[in-house]
């Protein structure tokens, strides 16, 4: 929806509209501002706000499994009711890191005093996880990665997470999933299966670039590439299966980027097959790994800053930044044929 399309900034450069937030949904909203000179050259940003009124809308887990989880049982919820179990080691319902390095610019903190990441935030029916990465003046920046502790998958196994973040220049959240043998755990050796359900990069640039689809990806660390990538196997659609696929939400379903509205990104791993979903829509499907097969899952869900070979720059929003979490599921056995 375009709030302001004919606002006309003032000599000063400023100017102003009236944001009717009790039409919008309750709880975290993100706004895209865009500002052009008439010409070629453009600017945006995304302003985060969280709404006090508002309506509640598809707030929480749904009363229904979702069609991918099909013949699966539920065996870890959470919507974040509180309180948090979060901890620097096992102990707790989530570990504060994942155990392959931070993969971050900015640290991931620990659930501790006053510099902690993590929060609950009361919306009109339910509270929502907070992740705030922030960057005080002199200070290295801090943000938050959770790592189910007991909760894992195995195949057959879905695995989802509904969640809200801002696109802005260095923002990288992600929600995603490793298995390796038993063997090599807590080790840097053997072979990894990191199955991506979305890694967003969040990028602006006065001239207007910014990156509205997200990754979705299987990483298969470690070990050869499988006969299906070697020999570009085809899949069911007659196209050459693919470990990657660059999604664009824009042209699916609601038709919104993945940072101007919470969406539901989920994936289904059973030993033959691995599919990725955003909002129930299949976006990418493929034969599993070896290791996805038939290993345990950690499920890791996080807002990295930076890294990756690329910089942060969070400035114009006071070095800060947030990701909004509503809930994580987990389902496990049952059918494998999908």
């Amino acid at each position: 929806m375009e709030l302001a399309p004919h606002l006309t900034l003032g000599p000063d450069g400023t100017g102003s509209f009236v944001f009717h937030a009790d039409q919008f949904p309750n709880g975290p909203i993100n706004l895209r501002l865009f500002a052009t000179d008439g010409g070629s050259n453009q600017d945006y940003c995304e302003l985060q706000l969280f709404n006090r009124g508002g309506v509640a809308w598809k707030q929480g887990i749904p009363a229904t499994a979702p069609a991918a989880a099909q013949g699966m049982t539920a065996t870890f919820t959470d919507e974040f009711s509180g309180p948090l179990s979060i901890s620097r080691d096992k102990s707790g319902t989530y570990w504060t890191h994942w155990g392959g390095g931070d993969g971050s610019a900015w640290a991931f903190g620990e659930n501790e005093g006053s510099s902690s990441p993590f929060s609950l935030v009361k919306g009109a029916t339910k509270s929502f996880l907070r992740i705030h990465a922030a960057k005080p003046d002199g200070v290295h920046g801090i943000t938050g990665s959770l790592t189910t502790n007991h909760a894992t998958g195995k195949a057959p196994c879905y695995i989802e997470c509904r969640f809200l973040a801002q696109n802005a220049k260095g923002t990288w959240p992600g929600f995603w999933m490793t298995a390796k043998h038993a063997a090599d755990l807590g080790t840097n050796k053997g072979a990894c299966d990191e199955i991506d359900a979305i890694e967003a990069y969040g990028t602006n640039s006065t001239s207007g670039g910014i990156w509205t689809a997200y990754h979705a990806t299987t990483h298969l660390w470690g070990q050869p590439d499988p006969v299906w990538i070697k020999d570009k196997a085809k899949g069911p659609d007659g196209n050459p299966y693919a470990a990657h696929r660059m999604v664009p939400s824009m042209l699916m379903g609601g038709k919104t980027a993945w940072s101007t509205t919470f969406h539901t990104y989920g994936v289904l791993i059973t030993p033959t097959v691995t599919a990725y979903y955003l909002d129930n829509i299949e976006v990418l499907r493929h034969p599993s790994g070896e290791v996805s097969a038939s290993e345990p899952f950690s499920v890791i869900v996080n807002l990295a800053i930076g890294g990756g070979g690329w910089n942060a720059d969070l400035q114009r929003y006071g070095n800060q930044s947030d990701m909004w979490i509503d809930y994580l599921r987990i389902f496990q056995g049952g059918e494998t044929a999908h």
